[in-house]
Parts: C-alpha cells; sequence; structure tokens
C-alpha cells in the first residue's frame, strides 16, 4: 500500500502511479552508438492521459499549423524571468513576465523536433520518453531521437550531434550529464536550434523540470515529520546527504536542501555526506556499505538522496547490514520501481519517493517547443507539480 504526503513548501497535484502509463506502440529508432546517422523519425499510436482535454482555439500556430487545442495542463509552479526564442540572434531574449502560463498542446503537423534521451534503460526512463513520444503523437510531430546513454559524457555530445544531422526545428534534451552540456548545447547552438532542456538548467535554454530546491524542501519536511513519528531526537539522529557531483550543483541541490531544512528544524542534529562517484544503484550500496561499516554506533539515520537509482543502492546496503529499522530514506522521482517497492509491503529502509509525475513531461516540453518557434514569450523555468508517494 502507497499514501501520497501533501507538503506545504511546494504546489502539490495527485498521484500519477507509472502503471498507469501506457507503453508506446512505436520503435524509438533511436541511436546506441555515436557515429551512425539512424532515421530517428517516429510515429505512436498512443495517446498520453489528458491532464485536460481542449476544446478552445489554440492561440499559437505550434510551428506550422493553427487548430484546436488537444491538451492543457497546468505546471506546479514557474519562474519569474520569461524569454522568447529570437531567430536572428540565435538566442533567447528577455520578454515582458506575465501572470501565469499554461501548457497548451496543438496541431503541429510538419514540425520535426529532435529528442535527446538521457537513457532507454527502463523504468522511470520508458515512463519519461513514452510521455514525450504520445505527446508528439498527438500533435502529429516527427521526432527524430538520440539516445545520450547518460552518464556517458562522450555519447551525450555525440547523440545531440546526430540530432543536428537531422535537422529538427527545435529540441528537447535530457542530458543531466554536467561535463556533457557545453558540448550538447554547442552542437544545437552552432545550428540556431531553439532547446528545451529537462531537468538540468543550460545557457541559452529554458528547461522544463523540478525545480531542485522545491524538491529538497518536500523532502526535508516529509523526513522531519518522519523523524517526529518516531519519536528520533536531534541528539540521537543524523541525516545523511547522498550526492553525485559529476551531475552539477544544480541537482545536487536536492539533498543539500534537504539536509539544511532538517538541520533548521532539528537544531543539534548530525550531519554526514555520502558522496557517489556515478549516479548508480551499485554505487549507492557500495559507498553506503561503507559508511554503515565506519558507524556502527549511528541508530537514527536520516538519508536524503538526489534519485530512485542510487536510493535502491543505499537500501539494499542498509538491509545487508540488519539495521533497516535504523535508516529512513527518501527517494527522488517516484519512478515505477519505487512505486512498485512502496507497494510490496517490504521496502525496507526505503520510505518514500517525491514523485515528479515523469509520464506527463511530454504535455509540458512539446507545447514549450511550440511556443517558442510561434515566438511566444514562455517562462524560463517551468516546472512539474510534485507529491511525495509514501508506504502506508
Amino acid at each position: 500500500m502507497v499514501r501520497t504526503w501533501k507538503t506545504s513548501a511546494i504546489r502539490v497535484g495527485a498521484l500519477v502511479m507509472a502503471g498507469g502509463m501506457a507503453a508506446s506502440a512505436c520503435s524509438s529508432g533511436s541511436d546506441s552508438t555515436a557515429d551512425t546517422t539512424p532515421s530517428g523519425q517516429t510515429s505512436t499510436s498512443v495517446s498520453t492521459p489528458a491532464s485536460t482535454p481542449a476544446s478552445a482555439s489554440a492561440s499559437g500556430n505550434g510551428g506550422g499549423s493553427a487548430g484546436a487545442a488537444l491538451l492543457t495542463s497546468d505546471p506546479g509552479s514557474i519562474g519569474d524571468k520569461w524569454v522568447k526564442w529570437d531567430k536572428a540572434t540565435c538566442s533567447m531574449v528577455p520578454a515582458d513576465p506575465q501572470s501565469s502560463w499554461q501548457a497548451v498542446l496543438r496541431p503541429a503537423k510538419g514540425l520535426r523536433v529532435g529528442f535527446g534521451e538521457q537513457n532507454e534503460t527502463g523504468g522511470q526512463f520508458t515512463i519519461f520518453n513514452d510521455g514525450v513520444k504520445n505527446a508528439a503523437s498527438m500533435a502529429g510531430i516527427e521526432l527524430v531521437i538520440a539516445n545520450y546513454q547518460s552518464p556517458d559524457a562522450a555519447k551525450a555530445v555525440a547523440g545531440a550531434t546526430s540530432i543536428v544531422s537531422r535537422h529538427p526545428d527545435a529540441v528537447i534534451s535530457y542530458n543531466v550529464v554536467a561535463a556533457a552540456m557545453p558540448g550538447v548545447m554547442a552542437a544545437f547552438n552552432k545550428e540556431c536550434i531553439p532547446v528545451v532542456q529537462i531537468t538540468s538548467p543550460a545557457p541559452n535554454a529554458v528547461v522544463f523540470g523540478p525545480n531542485n530546491t522545491d524538491v529538497g524542501k518536500a523532502a526535508g519536511e516529509f523526513l522531519i515529520k518522519l523523524a517526529a513519528d518516531r519519536g528520533w531526537k536531534a541528539d540521537d539522529t543524523t541525516v545523511l546527504s547522498q550526492t553525485t557531483p559529476s551531475l552539477g550543483a544544480d541537482i545536487n541541490l536536492r539533498p543539500n536542501i534537504c539536509s539544511e531544512t532538517i538541520a533548521k528544524a532539528m537544531p543539534g542534529i548530525g550531519t554526514s555526506t555520502l558522496e557517489l562517484p556515478t549516479p548508480t544503484t551499485a554505487d549507492g550500496q557500495s559507498k553506503m556499505t561503507d559508511w554503515l561499516t565506519a558507524n556502527p554506533a549511528k541508530k537514527h539515520v536520516l538519508v536524503c538522496t538526489i534519485a530512485d537509482l542510487m536510493s535502491f543502492g543505499i537500501n539494499n546496503a542498509v538491509k545487508a547490514a540488519g539495521r533497516t529499522d535504523q535508516v529512513a530514506i527518501l527517494g527522488v522521482g517516484g519512478s515505477p520501481d519505487g512505486s512498485k517497492l512502496l507497494e510490496s509491503g517490504d521496502s525496507g529502509s526505503f520510505v518514500g519517493t517525491v514523485d515528479f509525475q515523469f509520464g506527463k513531461y511530454g504535455n509540458y516540453a512539446v507545447p514549450m517547443v511550440q511556443d517558442l518557434l510561434d515566438g511566444k514569450a514562455i517562462p524560463a523555468d517551468v516546472r512539474p507539480q510534485l507529491t511525495v508517494v509514501a508506504a502506508k
């Protein structure tokens, strides 16, 4: 069983369980190597569950064709800065801020959009990838796809180069590897292609993804409440921040803000850092095993993480050490594997996950592309609705 926990730090939405997302019927046509020029052109016949089916007329032409709005979606929040795409200078330029923004998906036949997938290794990546493909299919947009194969920086840059070779009008790019960002963006900027970057901000791009400060606050508030419910006090508890410096400073705000939020609410709490060289389950398990061995006297441990993927490894290490009742791990992302673990009734120390609703990302990213190509002003930072999913 699972329950949702609403935090006051952010606007939250209804839970979308991973199993509710239909798999795409199309072949991705995506890259697996850097030196290939694949067809990369996709067409899907499966539609994403609508945020709000729309019948009103779309105000923009979606990069080539006007028509009725197909879907409207309200973001969780937006940033203060607004921009437009200026084709003459190939840059995002400042625009007058507006009071609100809504994602309006509308027909755009003839539009070609590049899609740089973070990975194709299943789980939340499949949920995300299918969501983008389905939104594009609804609008009649042709996708040209490359698999960045994160965390390999060289393959991410090669994937961006492959996308450029197929001449997209705009790109949705899910690169989270800091070392790859300059090369990925250089490939798109050189060809004057506007970019909607997913999760990690990049120069000369707008971003759709969780505000990592909000994520950290939500995670911290949840763990504060959990500690109170368990009777854990500051003087006998440690907050452990799982960081991965290779992902860049922005994503690492998730555990760092989580830890800071807890420390402010629980003065005197112990603090520690679990630094992983790569964002993998294996590194999470290995490094947590070492940490537990080095800290046998830590009996109450709250763990702030970057993503579910690393949380699973940390959880495995805690189970192997027989210290499940001493540790509470909050994942991030709302992955299918995380949801399944919480529903299993045997999630160990994995107590919940901040759910980003990955399956709906396409409902925002694709309209952002359409607005940019229409010359519309949009927020430079658009954020999904968040909720915490917890074991009951």
